[in-house]
């Protein structure tokens, strides 16, 4: 059954968001699921009708397929979201699920490994068959197994082990970097070993080894 109620509640969400802030169906759809108790599934057709119509009435703006925005006139034309900063967050999260990761050069670059700044951003994600804006400065890739809350600190840190003899590195002690940031987020080394032999050919898992246990005997 509809609830008249739909529509005006969608309404005041949208105009509680910021000018230039991506609107996400998916989001607004758990809001809507959560008010009125109804099945998932049913709220997101409830806000992809509703959305499309706000989007037909100029109050807001579609960006792409599932996400729109808030724009406002200004002098310099209508007020837009950063649509590399939309894109990681769509290519990353879905909902509270984390679905994608950044990954290679710019992922190196963050945690200290090279001090080259890329253009652009790689990131590994379930959704990588989507075409992306040409102006969006981002990479997508096919991961090696799907992405989860649970798995992708490890399945980012064996795509750096992966790319590590094609990569250009020029951090003096990198074996001591890897090491410090597999410490620091917490990485259980035998989750990671047994990640890298289920998904990663042999010799990635040998450069794994490399870089865990040739660390640990320099500091024994």
């Amino acid at each position: 059954m509809e609830y008249r109620g739909y529509g005006k509640f969608l309404t005041e969400i949208i105009s509680r968001e910021r000018y230039g802030t991506a609107i996400f169906a998916d989001d607004v759809a758990v809001v809507l699921a959560l008010k009125f108790a109804i099945p998932m599934e049913h709220a997101k057709k409830v806000v992809n009708v509703n959305l499309k119509r706000l989007a037909d009435r100029g109050i807001i703006e579609r960006l792409k397929t599932g996400i729109y925005y808030k724009a406002k006139e200004t002098v310099f034309g209508k007020t837009k979201p950063n649509i590399d900063a939309v894109m990681t967050r769509f290519l990353t999260l879905n909902g509270e699920e984390i679905i994608g990761y950044e990954t290679g050069v710019s992922f190196q670059n963050s945690i200290g490994l090279i001090t080259l700044m890329p253009k652009i951003k790689e990131i590994a994600t379930n959704r990588y068959r989507i075409k992306l804006d040409p102006k969006c400065h981002i990479e997508v890739c096919k991961p090696r197994t799907k992405i989860s809350k649970e798995n992708y600190k490890y399945l980012q840190i064996i795509d750096l082990i992966d790319e590590f003899p094609t990569a250009y590195i020029d951090a003096a002690d990198p074996y001591i970097l890897i090491n410090d940031h597999i410490n620091k987020q917490g990485l259980d080394k035998l989750k990671l070993i047994s990640m890298t032999k289920k998904y990663y050919p042999n010799k990635t898992l040998q450069r794994l080894l490399d870089v865990l246990f040739e660390v640990t005997d320099e500091t024994a």
